[in-house]
C-alpha cells in the first residue's frame, strides 16, 4: 500500500496492508523512509512472539499441573496428555491474539505520533 497523504495514515489500520511504502508528497526522502520503516516493524508483527511467550511463562505452571494429575488422580495418561497440550495451544492462542490487540494499539499511537510530527489534524478521529 503506497501511502501518498497524511489523510490514508488511517486506513492502515483498516486495511491491515503487509507493507506500506510512504511517499507523500512536500516530505524529503529520509522523512517518508523513517515513517514506512517504522509502520512496516509494527506490520510485519504477527502475535507469535506474544504467543510464545504466554506458552514459555505459563509451562512451568502446566508442567506442575501434569506431575500433580499424573501422580495424584485416577486419569488415564493420555488424557492427561492431551489436558496438557489443549492448556499449551489455547494459551498460545491467546497470547497470539493479545499480540495482534497490541499490534494494533501500537499502529494506532504511531499514527498519531505521524499526525503530531507533522501539525496533521484528523478530523475523522473526534
Amino acid at each position: 500500500m503506497v501511502i501518498t497523504s497524511l489523510e490514508q495514515v488511517k486506513d492502515i489500520r483498516e486495511k491491515k496492508p503487509k507493507e506500506v511504502s510512504f511517499d507523500i508528497a512536500g516530505f524529503d526522502d529520509d522523512f517518508n523512509s523513517e515513517w514506512t520503516q517504522r509502520f512496516n516493524h509494527l506490520l510485519a508483527e504477527c502475535g507469535c512472539s506474544s504467543g510464545q511467550q504466554y506458552i514459555m511463562y505459563a509451562s512451568p505452571v502446566f508442567l506442575l499441573a501434569l506431575i500433580a494429575l499424573a501422580s495424584f488422580s485416577s486419569l488415564g495418561k493420555p488424557l492427561i496428555v492431551g489436558l496438557f497440550l489443549g492448556a499449551i495451544v489455547v494459551t498460545g492462542a491467546t497470547g497470539k491474539i493479545a499480540g495482534l490487540i497490541e499490534k494494533n494499539n501500537k499502529l494506532k499511537v504511531l499514527t498519531q505520533e505521524l499526525y503530531s510530527a507533522t501539525g496533521y489534524i484528523d478530523s475523522s478521529n473526534g
